[in-house]
């Protein structure tokens, strides 16, 4: 395993950011006169983009109706988004020790454009990335690898050492479609479970360990496995 560089996802990889997402949520649903939902009921509907997760949400298909409720959700965020967002504990001396070792690295989230880059410019000033990515018009949404192989190619390196971090099912798909190193942030919105079944090749607990990836030994590194099955092995 010679891993050279990461994409990062970001909600619920490097940003805990399910409060303000679900108070976004939650104020759109009441819009159309719908119950609230609990902030943890989100943890399984974030992850393809605002409409998808809506949709989920409100159990609504009328298009109209959709629309109006983003547009709620729109000003809501652009407002709160940063209310209760932060990075998760160690992910700022993660980003370091990589930075430190010159490790290229890159964004790449479903979350649109302008509030990944409003996220990113609150959150991950200090550290360099060659590029931070939502999603855009005209973009292919992640599990389609365009994108990613796109940001290999921008970090100067093949799929194939680069590492894809994050939390969700369409994470890990994202990296099998683009042929990267699929790494499971079991910190984030989904379970150790969800994210082995959906092809993680190894599981981090803590971001600190993803440093150990561009180390000479690589302790704490928990492939194929599950935080359950790590501790039943002892």
């Amino acid at each position: 395993m010679d891993l050279r560089g990461i994409i990062w996802d970001l909600d619920g990889t490097l940003a805990d950011t399910l409060e303000d997402i679900a108070g976004a949520a939650n104020t759109a649903l009441q819009s159309a006169g719908l119950p609230p939902r609990a902030v943890e009921a989100f943890r399984g509907l974030v992850g393809s983009g605002v409409h998808a997760l809506l949709e989920r949400a409100s159990g609504a298909s009328d298009p109209a109706l959709l629309e109006r409720m983003i547009r709620v959700f729109r000003d809501h965020y652009e407002r709160h988004g940063l209310d209760h967002t932060r990075l998760y504990p160690g992910v700022a001396e993660a980003l370091t020790g990589l930075s430190d070792r010159a490790v290229p690295m890159s964004v790449l989230s479903n979350k649109p454009h302008e509030y990944t880059l409003m996220v990113a410019g609150e959150l991950l000033g200090p550290w360099g990335f060659v590029q931070i990515l939502g999603l855009q018009e005209g973009m292919p949404r992640k599990p389609d690898p365009t994108v990613a192989m796109d940001l290999a190619r921008r970090m100067s390196l093949l799929p194939g050492v680069v590492a894809f971090i994050g939390d969700s099912e369409i994470d890990m798909e994202t990296a099998r479609n683009a042929g990267m190193y699929p790494i499971g942030a079991a910190w984030g919105f989904r379970t150790d479970d969800d994210l082995l079944r959906a092809g993680a090749e190894a599981l981090v607990f803590h971001p600190e360990q993803v440093v150990q990836l561009f180390a000479a030994e690589r302790p704490g590194l928990a492939r194929r496995r599950s935080r359950s099955q790590a501790h039943e092995d002892g």
